[in-house]
């Protein structure tokens, strides 16, 4: 064992759920927080999955918010009377036909679609609509 190796400590216990009495373990590094068990109910267990799933859907908004930000670029470029890219236009349609959640997660974090805009067909349609506005408002300025 290297001078920097920590043991953990596996511990087997009897636990009574439901009538049942069950041989469970557990596993718990004191150093690195590591716990692992095959118990019915942990709080241990729980708070893990918990975090884990936090963490998978903070990746997924931090992913649109990428999207919505790109959007704004685009606005701004029309506003300074740039043309917008057609492959970072036609990467952003592509993401919205094939990334399930994306239109929702976009949603989320503050794309604001109407109630109607359900499809990516319609988000589409309706941020054409946007970026047509952001040209009219530009040129009437």
């Amino acid at each position: 064992m290297s001078k920097h190796a920590h043991a953990a400590a596996r511990r087997e216990f009897d636990e009574l759920l439901g009538g049942c009495i069950n041989q469970v373990y557990s596993l718990d590094c004191p150093h690195c927080g590591h716990h692992e068990c095959d118990r019915e109910f942990c709080s241990q267990c729980e708070a893990f999955a918990w975090t884990d799933e936090v963490d998978e859907h903070e990746d997924e908004r931090l992913h649109a918010c990428e999207y919505l930000i790109a959007f704004d670029i685009f606005k701004e470029q029309l506003q300074a009377g740039q043309v917008i890219s057609a492959l970072e236009w036609t990467e952003f349609k592509h993401a919205l036909f094939n990334e399930p959640g994306l239109l929702s997660w976009l949603d989320d974090v503050g794309m604001n679609f109407p109630f109607d805009v359900i499809t990516p067909k319609k988000a589409i349609d309706w941020l054409k609509h946007q970026l047509l506005e952001t040209c009219i408002n530009t040129q009437s300025e």
